[in-house]
């Protein structure tokens, strides 16, 4: 966590300390992909590895923050 001195530095801090945009795409994918397996009542696989609970929501968790810096600009 840091401290920005001016509001111009918000969109610098984001992009540096942010979730880069290839873990916001897997991310999505796993949710897809774990949401999908649950409706059907089958276990979730993303690149041939398990994806349990815990994952599922860090990734959720993940995609939401994501979701939430990139609407940043349009709030400033």
């Amino acid at each position: 966590m840091a401290s920005c001195i001016h509001p111009n530095q918000v969109k610098v801090y984001n992009e540096i300390y942010g979730p880069s945009k290839v873990k916001t795409v897997r991310a999505c994918k796993i949710v897809n992909a774990y949401d999908a397996a649950l409706a059907a009542g089958q276990g979730a696989t993303v690149d041939g590895v398990m994806i349990g609970v815990p994952v599922a929501g860090r990734s959720r968790a993940l995609r939401a923050f994501s979701d939430e810096l990139a609407m940043l600009p349009a709030k400033l």
